[in-house]
């Protein structure tokens, strides 16, 4: 991949916060100029196969429940009790963590599965 070498900081910082906005397109043709090791940078470019759909939902509905701020759904998490059900309990919730936690549930997924990279 290539990478943008700046020289100039305003140009830099310009960019950032261009590439910020909301309104960015969220189309799957985007850079992947993120940290390194985020799903928006580097590691963002790695293919997931051998996962089944429901695989990957329980990845994503597992993020997403390690990200309420909820007492009782963090035990279901942590004592693998949580149900689809749980999706709907009360707390607030970071979707950003839901996010980053589902793609981290993926790749334990794969690794537990010896799904190689």
């Amino acid at each position: 991949m290539d990478y943008k070498v700046y020289d100039d900081f305003e140009e830099m910082i310009s960019d950032i916060l261009r590439d910020l906005q909301p309104g960015v397109l969220m189309t799957r043709d985007r850079p992947y100029n993120g940290q390194k090791h985020t799903y928006e940078g580097e590691s963002g470019k790695q293919l997931v196969e051998g996962l089944t759909k429901r695989d990957i939902a329980d990845c994503i509905a597992k993020g997403f429940l390690s990200a309420y701020n909820n007492e009782a759904v963090q035990e279901a998490v942590r004592t693998g009790t949580w149900q689809y059900s749980d999706l709907y309990s009360k707390g607030s919730f970071d979707p950003i963590a839901g996010i980053q936690n589902a793609i981290y549930e993926i790749e334990q997924m794969c690794k537990k599965l010896k799904i190689k990279k």
